[in-house]
């Protein structure tokens, strides 16, 4: 409205949008099962851990593209993996369920616009839109196979639930 006074200051800096969503989530809760019934032949036991708190679990890669098929990362370093052990037989875990946390979550979309006046009933729209504008990577859950500390797959994230930055360029012309 204070540039107004001069339509090709307005025609450069006026008309322009930003929109974007953000996305934080806390880490989703996950139970660390010890691959044996040690209490009854219901339900897995949950895994114990001896000095071990629920905030250690942190992302080690494992190599690869973290987009590529081949990504893999753990939830626990080698070296805390001795910690958790199965429970004896006839008793429960030292832990509960729901006891580890996966890392949390992070994703920016952002879209960029402006709007050029050509007449009163006619504009042109251009715009610039990213998805996962910092290309972060999202892992999902692991698989039930990971959460058994018997499989060699123990702690192993190999889904990813988000794609890789994506930028899309449109125009629309308004008459």
């Amino acid at each position: 409205m204070w540039l107004n006074k001069n339509g090709w200051i307005d025609r450069v800096v006026g008309g322009w949008s930003l929109a974007g969503i953000l996305t934080l989530q806390s880490g989703r809760p996950l139970t660390g099962y010890s691959g044996g019934y040690t209490f009854n032949d219901t339900v897995l036991t949950p895994a114990s851990c001896d000095g071990y708190s629920p905030d250690m679990g942190k992302m080690h890669w494992e190599g690869g593209d973290p987009f590529s098929a081949d990504a893999s990362c753990l939830l626990l370093h080698p070296g805390t993996k001795s910690k958790i052990t199965q429970p004896e037989a006839g008793t429960l875990s030292n832990i509960g369920r729901n006891y580890f946390t996966l890392p949390p979550n992070f994703n920016l979309d952002m879209a960029l616009g402006k709007r050029f006046r050509i007449t009163e009933a006619q504009d042109l729209q251009l715009r610039l839109e990213v998805q996962n504008l910092t290309n972060s990577v999202v892992f999902d859950a692991p698989s039930t196979g990971s959460s058994d500390i018997t499989g060699s797959t123990f702690g192993l994230m190999t889904r990813i639930s988000n794609t890789p930055r994506k930028m899309q360029v449109s125009a629309k012309y308004t008459f």
